[in-house]
Parts: structure tokens; C-alpha cells; sequence
């Protein structure tokens, strides 16, 4: 919900958006609908979700050219706590969408590429350095080798060489 004190506010905020999406701003043509359509409260006025300008442009798709601006005019913007709240409620119990998807290799490559070179920060270091010494080490009670669980439980224990009878 977006609340504006003043009609003159709310004509402002149309005429930025105009500028951005390179369009000629008509105030008659933007605003009065809308303002017909909201109500007055002791703020100011509201404009609630399902206004006219939800309304013109649901279901058209957008060009790449469209999408950025949209990036650009919704950077930094924050969410109130109860727009979190309602958004992380509106999501419990669905499926995410890429469960089940299977990454094609390519995928799989440009990701990689992507992180590769890139050095990691000293606390990103730090952080991992202390999850790796928090996990326990075994000892192999065939060959008295010391390591962590996982390669231990692989090479060691019944598989080890020095524990097998032969």
C-alpha cells in the first residue's frame, strides 16, 4: 500500500514514472481514474493493490527493456515487517518451483565459471575454517589412521586394506 499526502505528491510520483519509461505524462489520464477509484483517509491518499495500473498491465509480458527499468525502480526499496509476513505466509506449504529439476551440465558450468577466481572474504574463511575444525575425527581401529567422518566411513572401518583378512 502506498499512501501520498497530497494529489500534488501522488502527480510527482507519476511524473518520474513517465520519465523513466519514456512515455508523455497526462495527469488526467494517469491520476484522476485512480483517485476516483481510492479513498481519503487521515493521511493521505491510498492507493491500495488492484488499482487501475495493476489492472491495465496484468498478464502482458514485459521486453527485457521493461524488466530492467522495473529492477531499477524497485532497488533498495525494503519491505514492511507485515508485507514480509504476509508474503512468507502466502508461500508455507508450496512446493518450490525448481524442485525435481534436473541442472543441464551447461548450467552447471556457467555456475561454476562464475565463482571460480573469485577470492572469498576473510570472514567467509574464517567461518569455514571453524565448521571444518568443529567436526569430529575418527580413528580407523584396523590401520589407526585419523580423519573426518565421511572419507573415514568410506575407506576405512570394514573397507579398510589393513582390516580385511586375506
Amino acid at each position: 500500500m502506498i499512501i501520498y499526502q497530497t494529489q500534488e505528491d501522488y502527480d510527482k510520483f507519476c511524473q518520474k514514472m513517465a520519465e523513466l519509461f519514456g512515455v508523455e505524462y497526462q495527469p488526467s489520464l494517469m491520476c484522476d481514474p485512480i483517485v476516483n477509484q481510492s479513498k481519503r483517509n487521515n493521511i493521505g491518499w491510498e492507493f491500495k493493490e488492484g488499482n487501475q495500473f495493476g489492472r491495465l498491465q496484468k498478464g502482458i509480458p514485459k521486453s527485457s527493456e521493461h524488466r530492467k527499468k522495473l529492477s531499477i525502480v524497485n532497488t533498495g526499496k525494503k519491505r514492511s515487517k507485515e508485507s514480509s509476513e504476509k508474503k512468507r505466509l502466502s508461500m508455507l506449504g508450496k512446493i518450490s518451483p525448481n524442485k525435481n529439476k534436473k541442472l543441464s551440465d551447461e548450467w552447471k558450468d556457467n555456475m561454476s565459471a562464475a565463482s571460480k577466481g573469485k577470492p572469498k572474504a576473510e570472514s567467509h574463511r574464517d567461518s569455514l575454517g571453524k565448521h571444518l575444525n568443529s567436526l569430529p575425527k575418527l580413528v580407523c581401529p584396523h590401520c589407526g589412521k585419523e580423519g573426518r567422518m565421511a572419507p573415514m566411513k568410506r575407506w576405512h572401518f570394514g573397507n579398510c586394506k589393513s582390516g580385511k583378512d586375506v
